[in-house]
């Protein structure tokens, strides 16, 4: 363990320090079992930062571990866990001696969205939740992220970098209304990424919003638009399983317009029909 000499931080009648600490994995179990529990630790959180730790993306700030006048830790549990879980050694400033009250005035700010921070790392101003939301699914839709994880935003912009065109394009592309998610957004990204004709793609989105076809095989995308707008199936469903549905069958749609086959009834496959190399 390496550190610079604690700075004196006179506040009142108690005198804090700070130290920059080398917190190895085994300081993370030594200092967790001094944690004074404040908030639920989410797993989603551990994985973002220690995938971020492992790809050597972890960057120093002034947010680490805080300990009270009674050495009692009141902040950074889910830091120390990520050092743990990643099996690296951080560099953390490390505050001694704060009152104790403050752990019910720690992360009550306003957080930086994904949005916020993807703008800060992309230098652009081209996000908005839809964007996000299609940028996350299609992250996880090719494997790039596990669908169980909270994606770092790090990773995010990795793949908004290389794929910014058709990510902007699926989202422009898919009308905006009731029932149209970021899921089938998303579904479009991967079929544009995959070489699908945009104009066969346009002429898809052109007959879900209106509702009216030219043939049987563009029956197809009336039929996924009638399904995502119903107040049945898909409205019912929640979180991940709705975004799977809409995603697999917005696929599925696809594929069968693009192979000419007039679709009797939505389904889907269990595999991504439009995969990509990484990104």
């Amino acid at each position: 363990m390496t550190s610079h000499n604690p700075k004196q931080l006179s506040r009142g009648r108690l005198t804090p320090t700070v130290e920059l600490v080398e917190v190895t994995p085994a300081i993370a179990e030594q200092w967790l079992s001094m944690f004074s529990v404040n908030r639920k630790s989410t797993g989603p959180t551990v994985d973002s930062y220690a995938r971020q730790m492992e790809r050597g993306e972890w960057l120093l700030t002034h947010q680490g571990i805080a300990f009270d006048d009674q050495g009692v830790m009141i902040d950074g549990e889910h830091r120390l866990r990520a050092i743990i879980k990643s099996g690296t050694t951080q560099p953390l400033f490390v505050f001694n001696g704060l009152d104790n009250n403050v752990k019910t005035v720690i992360d009550t700010g306003r957080a930086r969205s994904t949005a916020d921070v993807l703008r800060l790392i992309t230098q652009n101003n081209d996000f908005n939740s839809r964007v996000v939301a299609t940028l996350r699914i299609f992250s996880q839709a090719q494997g790039w992220v596990a669908k169980s994880a909270r994606a770092a935003n790090t990773e995010l912009a990795e793949v908004y970098e290389a794929w910014a065109d058709h990510i902007l394009y699926g989202c422009d592309a898919v009308p905006h209304r009731r029932g149209f998610t970021s899921a089938v957004s998303a579904a479009f990204v991967s079929a544009s990424a995959y070489g699908v004709d945009r104009v066969l793609l346009n002429k898809i989105a052109e007959v879900m919003k209106t509702g009216i076809p030219g043939d049987a095989v563009e029956a197809n995308a009336v039929l996924l638009g009638n399904y995502l707008q119903s107040g049945g199936g898909y409205k019912k469903l929640q979180g991940t399983t709705r975004v799977n549905d809409g995603y697999t069958k917005t696929e599925r749609m696809i594929e069968s317009t693009l192979e000419g086959r007039a679709m009797k009834a939505l389904t889907s496959k269990d595999r991504e029909l439009f995969p990509l190399k990484t990104a």
